[in-house]
C-alpha cells in the first residue's frame, strides 16, 4: 500500500513538474528598456490599451506606459493608445 501511494505521488510531482514549462511568463522588461525600444514599447501599450481589464495591472503594461509618458515629457503631441 505504501508503494502505491509513494508512486500516486511521483506521478503527481511529474506531471506538474512537466506543467511548469508550460505557462512561460513574458519576461518583464523596466522603464530604460521601453525608453530604449520604441517600437516594443509602442507594442505594448497598444496591447495593454486593447485590453486593460486583464493587462492594464501588469509590469509590462505600467513600465510601458511610464515609458511613453517620460518620452513625451515636455512636448506637446499626443499620447498615442494612451
Amino acid at each position: 500500500m505504501f508503494f502505491s501511494c509513494a508512486q500516486k505521488i511521483s506521478a503527481v510531482c511529474l506531471v506538474s513538474l512537466a506543467l511548469t514549462g508550460c505557462f512561460d511568463k513574458e519576461e518583464t522588461h523596466s522603464v530604460e528598456w521601453f525608453s530604449n525600444h520604441k517600437a516594443e514599447r509602442a507594442e505594448t501599450v497598444k496591447r495593454c490599451s486593447d485590453n486593460p481589464g486583464e493587462l492594464g495591472n501588469t509590469p509590462n503594461c505600467k513600465n510601458a506606459m511610464a515609458a511613453e509618458q517620460k518620452a513625451s515629457s515636455g512636448s506637446l503631441r499626443h499620447i498615442n493608445n494612451w
